[in-house]
């Protein structure tokens, strides 16, 4: 059993640091976190589409969203009605080198800190890929 003194507690967000320019290297800082003398941390990074808050999966899924792949396609969003796709993982390590496939789309890190079972994650932005 957990106390919540052993579940990690972040109190200072991770940070990515770089250009974002294509092929220059990104960084993820891990940022502060409490409750975490044991804890190993770990950083994933992920890319994935950008969505404003009018895209119909702006809002965090519901549990009767699970398999349902029928919104109507938006012209705004493309013009196929594809299923939705969440976040692909594309990298791990602090450090990670934006590819053409990340242009024009939203890449991040996660952080996460395990502490004995318990486990909590943080993400940051990184800057939008640009080619030059």
């Amino acid at each position: 059993e957990l106390d919540s003194a052993d579940v990690p507690r972040n109190v200072e967000p991770p940070e990515v640091g770089g250009s974002g320019r294509l092929g220059k290297q990104l960084t993820c800082g891990r940022g502060e976190w409490e409750n975490t003398p044991k804890a190993d941390y770990s950083v994933a990074w992920y890319r994935s589409n950008p969505i404003g808050p009018d895209h119909v999966h702006y809002r965090a899924p519901a549990q009767e969203d699970l398999g349902r792949f029928d919104a109507p396609a938006d012209p705004r969003f493309g013009s196929l009605p594809l299923p939705f796709r969440g976040p692909l993982k594309v990298g791990e390590g602090k450090k990670y080198t934006p590819t053409t496939d990340d242009i024009g789309k939203l890449v991040y890190c996660q952080v996460s800190a395990n502490n004995g079972g318990a486990t909590v994650w943080e993400s940051a932005t990184a800057p939008t890929i640009t080619i030059r």
